[in-house]
């Protein structure tokens, strides 16, 4: 299943905030429940080669693949870049964490289930006569990024929910969650990464993913410039008034 139907059904989801938030217990005992059963068939078609087919295979591969968490992530990621006042932002906002936990919770499917391919496989690629020096180079890249990013991910992942959060302390629980800047730009180098070693490089993807994460860099600057100017603002307006 494409990232375009994934963030079809993200967008879909983010259009009901009142049922996110009263349901986010059970819609995180579901993401679990797919998480495991995602990582043991997995793990069975790695050692036995036994396959899904047709819908359910397209399903499986959404999140095994990483995709349908990564379009859960997008809006969590806009939530941050777009302009407070909006009224679609604050219904962003209003999911945010739900939203940033169930895509944590999938992606544990993506980040075991490759991470052991990894382990099973790591030798036999870079010993491999077949497979040129780049292509062995980009493949160690994009999965060294990948677990990176998914060590980076834990954190993020504890401290979204409430409980933890009240119990670190907002201050403290700020400073883990710029943690999320560097997730995000690993994840995207790691998708980059990925398409780019595809012999048949797949440009629509490429320009998709580019857009979205180019579009979340350029708003984020623009808002963090827009928040220097304004507390400037008022430290001149502060000194004014002292005089």
């Amino acid at each position: 299943m494409s990232l375009l139907y994934c963030l079809l059904i993200a967008a879909l989801l983010c259009q009901f905030p009142k049922f996110i938030q009263k349901n986010r217990a059970a819609l995180y005992t579901l993401a679990t429940t797919i998480t495991i059963v995602v990582t043991t068939y997995e793990m069975i078609r790695l050692f036995s080669g036994f396959q899904l087919q047709g819908f359910i295979r397209e399903l499986e591969r959404a999140v095994s693949h990483g995709v349908i968490s990564i379009a859960l992530f997008i809006p969590v990621m806009f939530a941050g870049a777009l302009n407070n006042r909006w009224n679609y932002t604050r219904k962003l906002m209003s999911i945010r964490a739900p939203l940033a936990i169930i895509a944590s919770i999938l992606m544990l499917a993506h980040g075991f289930v490759y991470l052991v391919r990894f382990l099973v496989r790591v030798s036999s690629m870079l010993s491999s006569d077949e497979a040129t020096v780049l292509r062995k180079t980009i493949y160690l890249s994009y999965s060294v990024i990948g677990i990176i990013a998914f060590i980076v991910m834990i954190p993020l992942f504890i401290t979204s929910f409430r409980k933890v959060r009240s119990r670190i302390g907002g201050a403290k629980w700020r400073k883990i969650q710029r943690w999320a800047y560097l997730f995000y730009l690993l994840a995207y180098l790691h998708v980059l990464l990925i398409l780019i070693m595809d012999k048949d490089t797949d440009w629509l993807r490429l320009v998709l993913y580019t857009g979205i994460f180019g579009s979340y860099t350029i708003l984020r600057l623009m808002k963090y410039k827009a928040a220097n100017v304004m507390s400037q603002a008022r430290v001149s307006k502060g000194v004014r008034t002292a005089e």
